[in-house]
């Protein structure tokens, strides 16, 4: 066969085979697909995720740009169809007392923290003969810090203890009152710290108050003896004693050279007085109330 006669053939069933690879790949496109029958990579890939019915299964990490589901999202047999609002509990609101009232529950309020503080007590005092004495500080209130469920309360009594006088004379020997008992209903109360003694030698300070009824109860600080220097004009008032937030003021130095202080906020005692210059007033508790809800 020549050539030309090759070539006229081939012409002649060109469209044939074109025919045939046309019709083998439409057979093979419109095929089924059947997934491996073996677990990977035995059965080479794994079937991909469709739309079937049935139950699929992917042990390692799937990544979606977005995703929706008909029935709820799963987290082992916890399930749930929508997301939870709010985020929580959370910090509302604070209140603060400085005097007796009475705290009332604002609306949404679930739970409460109570931070209760006694009132400081004062400095003693030495008498006028005596300048080489100094008088005691007075003691730091205590403290108390408390939660409570309150979704079944409404209101709550509130009293705030006072700072404790100093021996109301200068000059003449006294002793410092002690300082009042805050509280938060019955749940929570810390009494004042003791009043420091008035000269005769180097004199006793005031004791720190305590506290009852709390998740923590913190006794105040003791406060600085006076002290007794022999000395006319170098007697040193004591220091007042501290409370968790206020801390206590100084005692007085020398023949009033330097004059005693007063307790700093909230619940610090008194300090000391010495020659002419009497003792310090001690500061007054406080109630703070720290509200949560949801």
């Amino acid at each position: 066969m020549t050539s030309s006669s090759l070539s006229s053939a081939f012409k002649k069933i060109k469209p044939i085979l074109v025919g045939l690879v046309i019709v083998i790949g439409i057979s093979y496109a419109q095929a089924a697909w059947v997934g491996p029958t073996a677990t990977p990579p035995g059965g080479n890939t794994a079937a991909p995720i469709n739309v079937g019915s049935l139950f699929q299964q992917k042990t390692g990490d799937l990544w979606a740009k977005s995703m929706g589901t008909d029935n709820g999202y799963c987290i082992g047999t916890s399930c749930i169809t929508a997301w939870p609002s709010g985020g929580g509990l959370g910090l509302k609101s604070v209140q603060i007392f400085t005097s007796n009232g009475t705290w009332t529950k604002p609306a949404g309020i679930t739970k409460i923290q109570m931070i209760v503080v006694g009132g400081g007590g004062g400095g003693g005092t030495v008498g006028a003969a005596s300048t080489a004495e100094g008088g005691g500080g007075g003691g730091g209130g205590g403290t108390c810090m408390k939660l409570i469920n309150v979704s079944g309360i409404t209101s709550v009594p509130v009293t705030v203890g006072g700072g404790g006088a100093a021996a109301p004379v200068p000059g003449t020997q006294g002793n410092g009152t002690a300082g009042g008992t805050s509280s938060f209903g019955t749940y929570c109360s810390a009494t004042g710290g003791g009043g420091g003694i008035g000269g005769g030698g180097n004199s006793p300070g005031g004791l720190g108050g305590i506290a009852s009824g709390g998740d923590l109860n913190i006794g105040g600080n003791d406060s600085d003896y006076g002290i007794y220097e022999g000395v006319a004009g170098h007697g040193y008032g004591g220091h007042g004693g501290a409370s968790v937030y206020g801390g206590g003021g100084y005692g007085g130095i020398g023949n009033g050279t330097s004059v005693a202080q007063p307790g700093r906020p909230y619940g610090g005692g008194g300090g000391g007085g010495n020659g002419s210059a009497g003792g310090a007033r001690g500061a007054a508790g406080v109630v703070f109330v720290w509200e949560y809800g949801n």
